[in-house]
């Protein structure tokens, strides 16, 4: 099919000749012909100066109205190709010139895949194979996806890759491949489409809650991450064995005994890190209070007169209190921690009644766990005076010895009261000593007596609680009694 383009008539000089022609003629790819009209009223010449090998002129001269015929062959390249012919006129007034292009064949573009799904996760290589007759080139894209090329001709092999989906939300990416010859009546497009899913963040903990014993326990935490993890928060006496980790594991938590009575808890954090938003999970961690038992090894004693110290343990798994009701009784230590002693002093009893009172043992927070130690102290005596034994006599002296005993305090005071009359007492004449013990058997001396006189003695001693006399002895100084007209001598003052 013939196709052309009119063109004017240019003429150097005045001149009789015409001359028309096209100047831009496209010729289709597979076209093995083509004509080329020409207008004219003198002889014409065509001449071709440029053009595609087998490129040949079928006209080479005409004169008048004409047709230039080329033998165009087929053109098998995807590039068009083109050629410049010249038609003169016959005196070579009118020139024209003539640019001839053929199109190349359509061009194609077939790819070894077109779609690809990835992951959140980096692709270092997403391979796709070309089958093409042109040249082509790659462009479109996105940020986060890249080609390892930008052109090329024919076939061959190109790689995409992909980096990590940082971001909770999917993504696409383009290229397209086409191709660049701007020639091509209808040039070649193809397409890689990548899709790449949302960052998957995410992190579990299981359990998520846990009942823990007062006496504490260790237990496993299956952590199921897509990241890298740490662990916060957690509590005094609930620890875990690790701080963090990445993708799945397993972290064992371990909590105490509880040394309280009330419920204690704790709540750990688990939460991705280096992610573009963070995702936690919790563990939270119950612990029933303490269940406090107490016990004494003694709920009671009878402690002596004469006051002394009596130990008792303590059977607790808390802490403890001890306090006594009375003055009398003092303990020591007043407070522990578990099992321990306590030591309850008693102070002696000085009177000749029994007293009783009690040590108050008490655990808990609120102290209502309690044990009590009844301690019963004997009554206060005073002691035991044995009837003296009368020795030597003569008229001024008279020799004695005794024995006493106290179980319930120390003699303070122990002697021999005497008088002319009977049952003596303290009040009267009195030889005594001071004394620190329970017992003893002593001796005295009477001096300053009368002589011929009748005399009445008793042995005493005393103690915290009173004093005690013995039974009543008499003996009788030798010699005539005084006269009460005699003067007195120096050693028969009285005394007491």
């Amino acid at each position: 099919m013939l196709s052309s383009c009119s063109g004017d008539d240019l003429q150097a000089t005045p001149s009789k000749e015409s001359l028309s022609v096209g100047t831009e003629f496209f010729i289709e790819a597979n076209s093995e012909s083509y004509s080329i009209s020409v207008t004219a009223n003198c002889q014409w010449t065509v001449e071709l100066l440029s053009g595609w090998e087998r490129l040949q002129l079928g006209t080479r001269s005409a004169d008048g109205d004409g047709v230039i015929l080329l033998a165009t062959p087929k053109n098998d390249e995807t590039t068009s190709r083109e050629a410049y012919l010249q038609v003169v006129s016959q005196t070579g007034v009118i020139v024209r010139k003539i640019h001839v292009q053929q199109r190349g064949i359509d061009p194609y573009i077939q790819l070894s895949q077109t779609q690809f799904e990835q992951t959140f996760r980096a692709a270092e290589s997403l391979e796709v194979t070309i089958t093409s007759n042109a040249y082509w080139q790659i462009t479109g894209g996105a940020p986060g996806f890249s080609c390892d090329t930008e052109n090329g001709k024919g076939n061959a092999t190109i790689h995409f890759s992909v980096e990590e989906n940082l971001v909770e939300s999917d993504r696409t990416a383009v290229f397209t491949i086409s191709s660049v010859d701007p020639a091509q009546a209808r040039p070649a497009v193809a397409e890689v489409t990548i899709h790449q899913a949302a960052r998957t963040i995410d992190i579990q903990v299981t359990p998520t809650d846990h009942q823990v014993e007062a006496d504490g326990a260790s237990f496993p935490v299956a952590v199921s991450c897509t990241d890298k993890w740490e662990i916060a928060g957690g509590a005094d006496g609930f620890t875990c064995d690790v701080t963090g980790g990445e993708g799945d594991g397993t972290v064992t938590v371990t909590v105490a005994s509880n040394p309280y009575e009330t419920v204690r808890s704790a709540t750990f954090t688990f939460r991705t890190v280096e992610t573009s938003v963070t995702k936690t999970a919790t563990l939270t961690v119950v612990q029933a209070g303490k269940q406090v038992q107490l016990n004494v090894s003694s709920q009671g004693f009878t402690a002596q007169a004469i006051g002394g110290d009596y130990q008792v343990e303590v059977l607790c798994n808390a802490a403890w209190f001890a306090t006594a009701d009375a003055s009398w009784l003092t303990v020591t230590p007043n407070q522990g921690e578990e099992n321990g002693f306590v030591t309850i002093i008693c102070e002696q009893n000085t009177s000749t009644s029994p007293r009783q009172s009690a040590v108050i043992i008490s655990a808990g927070s609120q102290g209502q766990y309690t044990k009590t130690i009844v301690v019963e102290q004997q009554p206060g005596a005073v002691p035991s005076v044995e009837q003296p034994i009368i020795g030597t006599i003569d008229k001024y002296n008279a020799a004695m010895t005794f024995s006493y005993q106290s179980a319930t305090s120390v003699v303070t005071t122990y002697g021999i009261c005497y008088a002319t009359h009977e049952n003596p007492t303290v009040a009267d004449k009195v030889i005594s000593q001071t004394g620190n013990d329970t017992g003893a058997q002593v001796s005295f001396n009477l001096s300053g007596l009368e002589s011929g006189t009748e005399y009445y003695a008793r042995a005493f001693a005393r103690n915290a609680t009173g004093i005690a006399y013995s039974e009543q002895v008499s003996f009788t100084t030798a010699g005539n009694a005084p006269n009460p007209d005699d003067p007195l001598l120096p050693y028969l003052i009285k005394r007491k």
